[in-house]
Formats: structure tokens, C-alpha cells, sequence
């Protein structure tokens, strides 16, 4: 009797310990499954960072793109064709020369650009310098023998069309006049003689 009930005790020790195991087995899949749940949280962080990452750079590129539109230089409006009968400043100056002197003062000022070409010193559409009219005047006074009162008209004529071609006057190079003065030194203009009562009457 004895032995059995020793056997029957030892065998519900023996579950005992089996459900034991049993529950310390179970109780150490927990831990198991606990590290299951930190890998999904880890992953969730992972996420996270990458959609950080995604919406820093798109806010990056948008900047990047305003700074680029706010960069670019403004386009530049096309010149507007001026409508109907629109002269050049050249086309309105021609028509403030006087209708009888046009062509003379024009003629004067191609015998001029002919002498700087003759010199190799014409440009063309270009202002011409003090040098250059006052070796033109020299030129007519010394080789063409021109007299000073010539030459005084002359001057008139170029003075003229460089006021309607570069807006410039020839007296802003007080030079040329002092040249053109001196060459009336010695010069005397021949004044009409009057005649007297009774010469009139012999006329």
C-alpha cells in the first residue's frame, strides 16, 4: 500500500514539474514574441526616418526651384516699330537747312570729308576732331590760296552741317576762330568811295 501511494505521489511530482516546464517553456515565449514587437518597432522607425528624409528633400528641391524662378533675369519686353510717318533724327535735321544754302552747305562738307580721305583720316558717322578742321583751313589758306572771307564762309558751311549731323558747334574750339582771324591780318577791305555833289552831277 505503502509503495503505491509513494508511486502515485512521485508521479503527481513528477506532472508537477512537467507543467513546470510546461509554464516556464510558455514563459519563455514570451520573451520570444516580445522580440518580435521590437523588430516591428524598429522598422516603424526606419519608416519614419525615411519619410523624414523624402519630405526634407522635396521641401529642399521646392526652395531650390524659387530660388532658380527668383534668379532668372526678366525677359526683356520686343521694341515696338513706331507707327506711322516716324523720321529718323538724321531725316529731321535735313529738313531745318535753309532751302536756298542746303546744297551748298552739304557741297562744302563733302569737299571736307574728301581732304580727310586724301589724309587717310576720315571715319565715317564719326565727329571730326579740332585737328582735323584746322588742317583744312590751313590747307585752303596755305595751297589753294583762299582769301579770309572765303574761308570765314566756309567755315559757316561745315559749322552747319556738323550742328545737324553730331550736334556739336565749331565755336566750342575757340582754335579755329583765332586761325581764321589771324588770316585776316594785313587784309583790308576796300570801302565804296562817296562821291561828292558836283561828281554826282557830272554822273
Amino acid at each position: 500500500m505503502s509503495s503505491s501511494g509513494e508511486r502515485s505521489v512521485g508521479q503527481g511530482q513528477a506532472s508537477g514539474s512537467a507543467d513546470g516546464n510546461g509554464e516556464s517553456d510558455d514563459d519563455n515565449d514570451d520573451p520570444g514574441d516580445g522580440d518580435g514587437h521590437d523588430d516591428d518597432a524598429v522598422e516603424d522607425e526606419a519608416e519614419e526616418e525615411d519619410e523624414d528624409e523624402e519630405a526634407e528633400s522635396s521641401e529642399d528641391e521646392s526652395e531650390a526651384a524659387d530660388d532658380a524662378g527668383a534668379a532668372a533675369p526678366p525677359v526683356a519686353a520686343a521694341p515696338v516699330a513706331p507707327e506711322g510717318n516716324w523720321l529718323s533724327f538724321d531725316d529731321l535735321m535735313n529738313e531745318t537747312y535753309p532751302a536756298k544754302s542746303k546744297a551748298v552747305y552739304k557741297a562744302a562738307y563733302v569737299k571736307f570729308e574728301l581732304y580727310l580721305k586724301s589724309k587717310k583720316q576720315f571715319e565715317p558717322n564719326v565727329m571730326p576732331t579740332e585737328e582735323m578742321i584746322l588742317n583744312y583751313f590751313h590747307y585752303l589758306h596755305v595751297e589753294k590760296f583762299w582769301g579770309a572771307n572765303t574761308i570765314w564762309s566756309t567755315y559757316s558751311r561745315l559749322n552747319a552741317v556738323i550742328k545737324r549731323r553730331f550736334r556739336k558747334s565749331l565755336k566750342e574750339f575757340p582754335s579755329i576762330t583765332d586761325m581764321l582771324k589771324s588770316y585776316e591780318v594785313g587784309h583790308r577791305v576796300k570801302k565804296a568811295s562817296v562821291f561828292t555833289p558836283q561828281q554826282e552831277c557830272v554822273i
